[in-house]
């Protein structure tokens, strides 16, 4: 073969590098209904080396300024399948042995792959909510094939893997995308969990975005328990490791990971009241079990439960858990406790939550009888004023705590301190203090139960016959408070309709002859004349 044929053919495949640029064709919006991506795909696949320009249309395809969304989805398919094929055939590779125009070929593949990839990733913060699942799973497939093509380096900035990540938390309204990422990747693969653990705690502390912050929250809160041992651990890549013997992942290193990204969620600027209001909801259930020191959430607890109202409310079985758990040293826990239960807390739609919690915080048999009345006390005194859904599951956790606590009867036995008023400001010689924010000095034990005595009166007839379980004897062992906790008026009011009247109630009544009008005086009875609005509502 002549040298100057051996130039003349080395001028046509140096095409990617020098004339690329003549051979590429312009892409229009008007004509991108009648490309045929299938083909376009197949004749790279025949021959990647002179087909490469088809890449490059397949990308026009991908990246037109007024996108058909269907020919988007197709085109990002087509090049995920390209790509994967070039990727299996080395043509990636720019670490081959091969000539210099093969090398400069590799370069310009990987170069068209890095640009499909941030194409994907900037078409799923743009596209309609109807095509991003189908994307989500687009993107996930190309980072499959960047863990084989990149191995552990597919979680560094040069994988799509960042501004994947980055556009699903970033995304406004997309839900459903983060709870697929979460469901389908983050608690499949750990090692994803864990890279997309460590962005969360950067992203979080950086971004000025309070948007930003309520989508990790998002993220985190649907986060399956961790795993329990290194056997259950799943990885998308091969296992990376530190040095040669220990491992970079594992459990251990996994909730250190999550407890960073809760942690820079505790203490963003931009945690408003209804964030800390849902992040208290999820702390026993979902936050604890990833927190490697669960200790490091005392003072967001504390200071939770010193804000009064609700907060306080959702705050309290998290701060009981590290009480319990971590011997936490809170000694004005029940005086707080003891303050919660004020004149709103029976009409709140946390009082079932509430009731739930103070059931286990008194459950011990070991608390003081001073302490308990005062809870019953103070109980018994808001029923007063309370809806009847919250009186009949306030009067069986009576009898649950007089049962647990036998010194206590003697509050029931106790005769009324006359002379009473309707006044809730002079309640006549009871000892009892209602403004004593001390239980232990409220002097409760001292007093009597005349609240459910009173309220054997009610209006309710519910509420009626089951006060008067407090004057009859102590027969039963235990309510259970859940059959009683969940009651509304709906429920209440249902209860009342189904019962069968044991007679038919007497009824008496007239047709009225007029409604509007009367007759005029002296002429009761007599139809008259009248305008025409008379006769009109003359129903004689």
């Amino acid at each position: 073969m002549s040298q100057s044929h051996i130039g003349k053919k080395r001028k046509r495949d140096d095409a990617p590098s020098r004339n690329q640029g003549r051979k590429r064709r312009t892409i229009r919006s008007g004509e991108s209904s009648s490309l045929d991506v299938e083909q376009l795909e197949k004749r790279i696949a025949k021959d990647p080396s002179n087909n490469h320009n088809d890449v490059e249309t397949l990308l026009q395809m991908l990246d037109l300024a007024n996108p058909d969304a269907k020919l988007n989805l197709r085109a990002g398919v087509a090049l995920c399948k390209v790509f994967s094929r070039l990727i299996a055939s080395g043509h990636l590779n720019q670490d081959n042995q091969g000539n210099n125009q093969s090398q400069e070929l590799s370069a310009w593949y990987a170069e068209q792959y890095r640009k499909y990839r941030i194409t994907l990733a900037r078409l799923l913060r743009s596209v309609s909510a109807a095509q991003r699942l189908s994307l989500v799973h687009l993107c996930w497939k190309v980072l499959e094939q960047d863990a084989e093509f990149l191995g552990n380096k597919v979680w560094v900035s040069e994988s799509m893997f960042k501004p994947f990540l980055s556009a699903v938390v970033d995304i406004p309204g997309g839900t459903d995308v983060r709870e697929t990422y979460v469901d389908e990747y983050m608690n499949q693969c750990h090692d994803c969990c864990y890279h997309s653990l460590e962005y969360f705690s950067t992203h979080v502390a950086t971004s000025q975005d309070g948007n930003v912050l309520e989508n990790v929250i998002e993220i985190l809160s649907v986060l399956d328990p961790p795993p329990a041992s290194a056997e259950d651990l799943n990885f998308l890549a091969e296992p990376p490791t530190k040095g040669s013997k220990k491992p970079l992942i594992t459990p251990a290193s996994l909730k250190r990971r999550a407890e960073e990204a809760w942690l820079s969620v505790l203490r963003s600027p931009h945690l408003t009241t209804g964030l800390r209001k849902s992040l208290l909801r999820i702390t026993t259930a979902r936050i604890l079990p990833w927190m490697s020191r669960p200790e490091t959430l005392m003072d967001f607890l504390t200071d939770s439960y010193d804000v009064g109202g609700s907060t306080s409310l959702l705050a309290l079985s998290g701060l009981f858990h590290l009480i319990t758990t971590k011997n936490l040293d809170y000694p004005s826990f029940f005086p707080k406790l003891y303050s919660l239960i004020d004149a709103d807390l029976l009409h709140s739609k946390h009082r079932s939550r509430f009731l739930r919690l103070l059931n286990t915080f008194l459950s011990s048999t070991r608390l003081p009888a001073t302490l308990i009345a005062s809870f019953i006390k103070r109980l018994s005194r808001r029923a007063l004023f309370a809806p009847p859904a919250a009186i009949v599951a306030i009067i069986p956790y009576i009898y649950n705590l007089l049962k647990s606590h036998p010194t206590t009867t003697f509050m029931i036995h106790r005769p009324p301190h006359p002379p009473y008023t309707k006044s809730t400001e002079n309640l006549g010689e009871d000892p009892f203090d209602m403004k004593q924010p001390d239980p232990q000095k409220t002097g409760a034990i001292d007093s009597s139960l005349w609240e459910l005595e009173t309220l054997q009166s009610h209006y309710h007839p519910s509420v009626a016959s089951l006060a008067r379980i407090i004057s009859e004897q102590f027969t039963k062992q235990q309510y259970n408070i859940e059959d009683f906790l969940d009651h509304g008026y709906g429920s209440m009011l249902g209860s009342e309709l189904v019962k069968e009247a044991k007679k038919e109630p007497v009824v008496e009544w007239k047709i009225p002859k007029r409604i509007f009008t009367r007759a005029k005086v002296g002429e009761e009875g007599e139809e008259g004349e009248g305008n025409l609005i008379t006769k009109l509502w003359d129903f004689g």
